[in-house]
């Protein structure tokens, strides 16, 4: 009895997982659109073969182009760990949060650095 529930638990452990994960793929891909081939902003294909229970995922780091390979590969079902679906979620997140911030700091530009550049030649004398 014990080993059903740590597998059920497993199993919905791995439910919530993969639910996180095809919404941050969405949220990826939703944060720019053509910019993602002339930016190099990241492209993710996301597929959901329910008959068999696999998600596949092809991550584009660079933003996809025809013929070229992606630069992660995730393969998720039944067999995969915990671990593997905290891994590729982990690896989402940090390609999202790295996407998302780009934008804040070309918005910001060089304000910030002239800012610093000004304290700097005050404190210095210059």
């Amino acid at each position: 009895m014990n080993e059903f529930i740590k597998a059920s638990f497993e199993l919905e452990k791995k439910k919530e997982l993969a639910k996180q994960i095809a919404i941050l793929c969405l949220e990826i891909n939703f944060i720019s659109d053509e910019r993602k081939r002339k930016q190099a902003k990241p492209c993710v294909f996301f597929s959901l073969s329910g008959h068999v229970g696999i998600i596949d995922i092809d991550v584009y780091e660079k933003g996809w182009e025809s013929k070229c390979r992606p630069d992660r590969m995730f393969c998720l079902n039944e067999y995969s760990t915990l671990l593997e679906f905290a891994d590729c979620l982990a690896y989402l997140e940090g390609l999202y949060i790295g996407q998302t911030i780009e934008p804040e700091k070309e918005k910001n530009g060089d304000e910030e650095g002239k800012e610093l550049s000004g304290d700097i030649d005050q404190a210095v004398g210059a």
